[in-house]
């Protein structure tokens, strides 16, 4: 009996040493369990940042890739507004080439219409010296008649008024339709027409040559034949 109640002590022994390595065991995996909830609540953490990380790249990704194209598009543009401008410094080179030429044309035009209007002039002025001299060669006679009378007494002199209307309707009707022809000038068109020396109105114009012609025969007219009075 005593061996038994040995045998039963060591029994109780190791049961309670068992009892006590399955406490601490549960408490090891207890504290495991623990450590296993905080490493996987850490790895969630971590998935969750990274997930989040992984979003936030993409969508830096997808703002790099809209900023490339519209980097891209803005290049585009810029290249078609440089073509466009060099098209347009071709452009107005060109036409700066074309005015230049047109304005070294125009100005020969200009020189050879002016020295045209210089001549036609200087004929114009010698036409209307050659009209007038010719009227004066054809009107002037002696209004001056001397009748000697039987009588012992001085000749009686008289002396005719100048012919005004003759003068103005020789004038008028002789001498301007010769030279009126020198004023002919073609239209666009290639119409004749008559045109002043200096583009204005021809009739206005002949009637203003007209009264300064009749005037200029009729002060030589009167110089003349007052001369001849006091030469008398």
């Amino acid at each position: 009996s005593a061996g038994l109640a040995a045998e039963l002590a060591a029994l109780r022994a190791r049961l309670a040493g068992a009892e006590a390595e399955r406490d601490r065991l549960r408490g090891v995996e207890a504290n495991l369990r623990g450590e296993r909830d905080r490493l996987e609540a850490a790895l969630q953490e971590e998935e969750n940042l990274h997930q989040d990380t992984r979003e936030e790249n993409v969508a830096v990704l997808d703002r790099l890739k809209e900023s490339e194209l519209e980097a891209e598009s803005l290049r585009s543009q810029l290249e078609a507004m440089r073509k466009s401008l060099e098209e347009l410094k071709t452009k107005a080179h060109q036409e700066k080439t074309e005015l230049c030429a047109k304005l070294e044309e125009l100005d020969d035009e200009l020189g050879a219409v002016t020295a045209k209007m210089h001549k036609q002039s200087r004929l114009h002025k010698q036409a209307l010296e050659a009209a007038l001299n010719s009227v004066v060669r054809l009107c002037v006679v002696a209004p001056t008649v001397n009748v000697n009378l039987a009588a012992p007494a001085a000749p009686l002199a008289m002396k005719a008024p100048l012919p005004e209307s003759k003068i103005r309707s020789f004038v008028e009707g002789e001498i301007l339709p010769k030279f009126a022809r020198i004023f002919l000038q073609r239209d666009s068109a290639g119409q004749e027409r008559l045109e002043g020396p200096e583009g204005q109105d021809m009739d206005s114009w002949l009637q203003t040559l007209l009264l300064e012609m009749q005037g200029s025969i009729e002060s030589y007219l009167s110089r003349l034949f007052h001369s001849q009075e006091l030469r008398r």
